[in-house]
């Protein structure tokens, strides 16, 4: 959890998942407005949350995602905005 270039047990390293979840995130808020949903694990979550709030790589350990809930991301101009996390989906509705 300290070496973001690591690669445990041969997976992907912490810095090729940030990179992976960029540009995806790149490429989805840069058309136009639209909707998409993704059904993913907190990893991708919390890379995206530290992705949009432009914070440091190793802040992915700082957030927290509780399971089965929603965070919902905007892009508008090609810039992403964070509209909720850790939503319980009863109360997304």
């Amino acid at each position: 959890m300290t070496d973001p270039d690591a690669r445990p047990h041969g997976g992907e390293t912490l810095s090729e998942l940030s990179d992976r979840v960029r540009d995806w995130l790149d490429g989805a808020g840069g058309g136009d407005d639209g909707c998409v949903v993704a059904i993913t694990h907190g990893g991708v979550v919390r890379a995206s949350v530290a992705h949009i709030l432009g914070a440091p790589l190793m802040a992915v350990w700082r957030i927290e995602i509780e399971p089965l809930t929603l965070t919902e991301l905007h892009a508008h101009d090609r810039c992403w905005r964070l509209k909720r996390v850790n939503c319980p989906l009863r109360a997304a509705r």
